[in-house]
């Protein structure tokens, strides 16, 4: 009897997985309501019950499910984890050796916290510095004491002396001004009694020749012995009476415009308002021209001394330009 006993005392014991696969077929459940109980799979059911352990993710499941499958089945899970422990002895090391515990939310956030804090106070920090070392520096007023305004001397005379040269430039201005106006006056009195001059001496010359030629045809009667001849009749037949001046009347106007030409001379006259052309071309000596027009004429003269001009009976006087002795100038209202 007592060799019995210690024979069955002797007798090694199933293995973790058998004891468990036994208790679980006892209980009449199969695996997959371990599995449910447990929140597993299959396939880590029958690893277990088959002692594949190797098979498992890590020693801390193996051990989990070790226990909570032992509570399932009514089996001390203590004994079956030492059990589980001397099947494997590379593991003894690290018995009593416990996972660390993961963090929850609360500890997660607040790790989360501190290190953005923490980085917020190195960027701050560096902010601060970039500014200290960057800062441009602060400008230094100095009050300067105030001091009783004196003009300067050499101010005094440069204002002085500007001041004498300004009227002594508007004193030479007005005087050129003068002279000119002057030459000007001048200008038009001779344009004036040259104009008369040439036109009496025109005048005398026609009343000489009409004479000479009276003459001349009286003489011609009395030879011939012809009794009476009206002397006008044969003024005006002979064709040795000279005519006077060539004069053309261009237009029909209310204005009088007279050219008297002393010299060769190109003129252009044309309407000062619609520019439309009156008159353009080159005129001879001793030609006068006169033009009838309404409003303002615009006039250009190509040898100005050579000219004389009259505007409804009065001399018009007009600039010469000395380097050209062309001239240009407006006559009438518009």
């Amino acid at each position: 009897m007592q060799d019995e006993q210690s024979n069955e005392a002797v007798a090694p014991k199933a293995s973790p997985g058998t004891q468990l696969r036994d208790a679980r077929e006892a209980l009449a459940m199969s695996q997959e309501d371990v599995c449910r109980e447990l929140k597993t799979m299959v396939s880590q059911v029958r690893a277990i019950e088959e002692d594949r352990f190797d098979d498992l993710p890590g020693d801390a499941f193996v051990r989990g499910y070790l226990r909570g499958y032992a509570s399932l089945v009514g089996l001390n899970g203590s004994a079956l984890v030492d059990q589980y422990k001397a099947m494997r002895p590379e593991e003894a090391k690290l018995v009593g050796i416990e996972p660390t515990p993961r963090m929850v939310w609360p500890q997660q956030l607040l790790a989360v916290v501190l290190i953005g804090a923490a980085f917020g106070a190195v960027a701050l920090g560096g902010f601060k510095a970039y500014q200290y070392y960057t800062r441009e520096p602060a400008p230094v007023i100095v009050q300067a004491q105030p001091e009783s305004f004196e003009p300067a001397q050499s101010t005094i005379e440069q204002s002085s002396e500007t001041l004498a040269n300004a009227e002594q430039a508007l004193s030479e201005s007005a005087f050129e001004e003068s002279v000119e106006e002057i030459d000007l006056e001048a200008q038009a009195v001779s344009q004036d009694a040259d104009f008369d001059a040439a036109t009496a001496a025109v005048l005398q010359n026609e009343t000489d020749r009409s004479s000479e030629a009276a003459t001349n045809l009286e003489e011609d009667i009395l030879n011939t012995g012809i009794e009476s001849v009206d002397s006008g009749d044969a003024i005006a037949d002979n064709e040795q009476v000279t005519s006077a001046p060539e004069q053309r009347v261009i237009g029909s106007g209310n204005d009088s415009l007279t050219l008297m030409f002393t010299a060769e001379s190109w003129v252009r006259v044309r309407d000062e308002a619609t520019l439309d052309l009156i008159l353009n071309e080159i005129v001879g000596a001793g030609q006068v021209i006169r033009i009838r027009h309404t409003g303002a004429m615009d006039v250009r003269l190509g040898y100005a001394p050579g000219v004389q001009v009259r505007f409804n009976g009065e001399p018009v006087s007009f600039r010469i330009r000395q380097d050209t002795n062309t001239a240009k100038f407006v006559v009438g209202d518009e």
